[in-house]
């Protein structure tokens, strides 16, 4: 089945074929697929969006099959969706298989953070299993597990999260929000007594250095925001950072004992 209006869009690589694949919902899925293979890349991306607003397990499945396109792009903007989508336990095996099959560190990275929000007893030790063989992969693995609830990961994440030091602080503050839950933020308490710049975002007017404290700060308020009572002017103050760190001495650690050195 073809749906003309949804042709021609794409062949114009007009955005309104998201708002038209949402539209047609489940339905567009098949009439998508053809224009994955469009040698257009900017196509393939619009393709991917209009998957994903039209949704279902169709579309899903399409979706982990692009994990294996050719432009970098193009798999990052996959992951990101799949990331975004409701999550669809009857993709687990495809996801494993994208996984092993691709060289991607943003496949690797990705697909395991995609699993974690599935749930499910088999996706922990598919997560585990190919754990202890791909060290490289290692952040999304933890990542995946311990929000899975995997306690030797929760472990291993929460010591790694006390370790880390300079621009690696910066890589795992980005898959704090992921992971997402409390038992982290006691781990943030070392970086909270830190003040070196991590993190530099670029501005037309000044450049904004962000310390390992700051970013601390920005899981700490995104949790427990109401419970500290800080305003936007005082938010990553030294009187501030002092009350937050004071409120994680209060909270319950992961025991480290059975984790391994980093």
């Amino acid at each position: 089945m073809t749906d003309y209006e949804l042709s021609a869009l794409l062949e114009r690589n007009d955005p309104a074929a998201v708002e038209r694949a949402r539209a047609l919902g489940e339905a567009a899925a098949d009439m998508l697929a053809p224009a994955l293979a469009a040698p257009d890349p900017e196509r393939r991306l619009l393709v991917i969006q209009a998957l994903q607003a039209a949704g279902g397990r169709r579309a899903g499945e399409l979706l982990v099959d692009a994990l294996a396109d050719g432009n970098r792009q193009v798999r990052a903007f996959v992951v990101q969706a799949l990331l975004d989508a409701p999550p669809q336990r009857a993709l687990e095996a495809r996801l494993l298989l994208a996984w092993d099959r691709s060289p991607c560190p943003t496949v690797r990275r990705g697909v395991p953070m995609v699993l974690g929000r599935m749930g499910g007893g088999a996706a922990i030790a598919a997560l585990q299993g190919r754990l202890a063989e791909h060290e490289a992969a290692r952040d999304g693995l933890l990542a995946g597990l311990a929000r899975l609830g995997d306690p030797a990961a929760r472990a291993r994440w929460a010591r790694i999260l006390e370790g880390a030091r300079g621009p690696r602080t910066k890589a795992l503050s980005a898959l704090l929000p992921y992971v997402g839950e409390p038992w982290q933020l006691p781990h943030l308490a070392p970086w909270l007594e830190r003040t070196e710049v991590v993190d530099v975002l670029a501005s037309h007017l000044r450049d904004l250095r962000r310390r390992a404290c700051d970013l601390a700060m920005d899981e700490v308020v995104r949790q427990l925001g109401p419970e500290l009572e800080l305003t936007r002017e005082e938010l990553y103050g030294p009187e501030a950072i002092a009350r937050a760190r004071a409120h994680l001495a209060t909270l319950e650690r992961v025991p480290l004992e059975d984790a391994p050195p980093e």
